[in-house]
Order: C-alpha cells, then sequence, then structure tokens
C-alpha cells in the first residue's frame, strides 16, 4: 500500500526479482514525488559518501532488523539539516542503490560478514516533510519485500566463501581459502563471489602488498590453478578468473608480455583480453607504471 501524507509521495521500484542468495547484494530504486500543485519541504539526508536514505527493515515474524551498515545510518549527527524544495510536480530520483550488502543491511564491519540470514524480510523508505525548518511529517514509502535463502548444497560452499571474505587482508591467506573455494565446489554461486574479492583485492590493495607476500606459494599455487581452470569456464566465471590472473602477476612484477603468453598458451583468445584490459599497448604502459609504483612503495618501506 502506498503511503501518502501531505502531497508527498516516496515510491520503490520494486527490483526485478524478490529472492536473493546469501550474501547476494540488494538494490533498490525509488523516487520522491511531489504532486501537488504547491512546494514541498523535505530534510534531505546528508550526503556524505554513500549516506543517501533512511528506512526501517523487519523479518516475516515481525521483530525489527537493526541496521548496521553505511547507507541508512546518519553518519554525520549531530549536523545541521539541508532543507530541499520540491516544486510542483518534480521528482527526486535513486537508482540502484544497495539495500543489502557491504554497504547496506547485514554489514557490521571489517570483520564482519556482509549477509542476512536466511528469512524474509520487508522494508520501508522515509522521509521527513518539513515546515518553516521544523519536521512537521514522517513519510513512509511503500513496502518492499523480498527473501533471502540458501539452495541444498551451498551451505559449506557459504563456509568456504566467508573464509575468502574474512581473510581479504592478506594475500596468501586469501589465495589460500579462494583456491580451496574453487577447487572444492566448482559449481557453486559463491566462485564467482570469492573472485570477484579476489580481484578487488588486488584493485584496491596490490601496490600495498608487501613483497613477501606478493610471491607467496600460496598466490603462485592459485594462478597455477586458474590458467588451468580457466579454459573450462564460461561466462562471468571465466572473465574474472582471466582478471584474477592478470591482476595478480601484474602485481607479482611479471612482464606483460609473459602474462600475456602464458593466457594465450591456455587458450585464451586475445579478444578476450583486450575485452578485460584494453589493447595490449595500453596494457603494458599500465603494467610499467605498476610496477615502477610498487618499487616505489617498497623503498618507502625501507
Amino acid at each position: 500500500m502506498l503511503v501518502v501524507l501531505l502531497s508527498l509521495q516516496v515510491r520503490i521500484i520494486p527490483p526485478a526479482k524478490d529472492r536473493y542468495l546469501v550474501a547476494e547484494p540488494v538494490y533498490i530504486s525509488w523516487k520522491v514525488i511531489n504532486d501537488e500543485t504547491k512546494e514541498v519541504e523535505i530534510e534531505a539526508i546528508p550526503a556524505n559518501w554513500q549516506v543517501v536514505m533512511r528506512g526501517e527493515m523487519w523479518k516475516e515474524d515481525g521483530a525489527p532488523v537493526r541496521e548496521k551498515g553505511t547507507i541508512s545510518v546518519w553518519k554525520c549527527h549531530p549536523c545541521k539539516s539541508r532543507i530541499i524544495s520540491l516544486a510542483p510536480g518534480e521528482t527526486l530520483s535513486y537508482n540502484h542503490i544497495q539495500l543489502v550488502g557491504v554497504l547496506g543491511w547485514g554489514h557490521g564491519g571489517l570483520n564482519e560478514f556482509p549477509a542476512l540470514p536466511e528469512g524474509r524480510y520487508c522494508y520501508t523508505i522515509y522521509y521527513y516533510r518539513t515546515e518553516n525548518g521544523e519536521i512537521a511529517e514522517k513519510v513512509y514509502s511503500d513496502t518492499f519485500c523480498f527473501r533471502i535463502y540458501l539452495p541444498p548444497g551451498e551451505r559449506e560452499a557459504l563456509e568456504a566463501y566467508k573464509e575468502v571474505y574474512l581473510t581479504s587482508r592478506s594475500l596468501s591467506m586469501l589465495a589460500e581459502h579462494l583456491h580451496y573455494l574453487l577447487k572444492t565446489y566448482p559449481q557453486s554461486f559463491y566462485c564467482v563471489k570469492g573472485l570477484k574479492k579476489f580481484v578487488s583485492y588486488m584493485v584496491v590493495a596490490g601496490l600495498w602488498i608487501k613483497e613477501e607476500e606478493r610471491h607467496s606459494s600460496e598466490a603462485d599455487t592459485l594462478m597455477s590453478f586458474l590458467l588451468e581452470k580457466i579454459p573450462s569456464w564460461k561466462g562471468e566465471k571465466r572473465k574474472l578468473g582471466i582478471k584474477a590472473y592478470i591482476y595478480c602477476r601484474a602485481v607479482q612484477g611479471w612482464d606483460p608480455e609473459k602474462i600475456l603468453l602464458s593466457l594465450k598458451n591456455a587458450g585464451v583468445r586475445k579478444e578476450e583480453i583486450e575485452e578485460i584490459i584494453g589493447p595490449e599497448e595500453y596494457f603494458k604502459k599500465a603494467i610499467k607504471i605498476m610496477e615502477e609504483t610498487i618499487q616505489e612503495k617498497i623503498k618507502e618501506r625501507e
């Protein structure tokens, strides 16, 4: 049911699905609409980082879910409110905002796994309508309900993926746990999640990895495994496997020609590689810059 209070509407645009695997992110979009002939004021949520909405979530039995993430908490409180005026007929749109995941519900900090337990959940967004700078009404959106589930046979793979996620501040440990996940549960949904986490780690932390970590036996074992398995992988898993191999070998200081040759010898087509990294010449320049930067970081630590 859509709640309308004093000319202001908040409408959730339902996602394409309402069932999600444990640890699969949930995204929503919504609109704030002034459908009256007069101007309406709302209290804007402070736009620091991802803080773009407030909301309430509850379980199927009505029990509230405590929000521990980023997007729905007023992080700069106490701070001066901003007032937004919506002209008659004006609409504010927010698209593809993460509701559940690392930036939303289910995330409790660096040492916690960003996921909600299995079950059915409902969520509503709210805004404050203001008059003369003071809060006049709390306006709720309609309700979006969704289910978090875990298919039979995925529980062990999920536990393996948790280890990948929670050890993603050490290349050797991350590589060891990802290798175990990919080898032990090759058909699992969580293999793609694990590869994404590895690629993200290499992009964000690659330049800061210590020398002994970059050349760890665990990392080399994973790279050999990827080179063996990538030819049989399809779709997103294949692309992520190629990307993980390229990024890790680059951080390890491999020559660009050697990286590309090893992939081509494994049956990876040139077009696939260029789709991921761009033209070879661009890739070679990028690797050279990366290696120079890594050497600078090593000297700074000495």
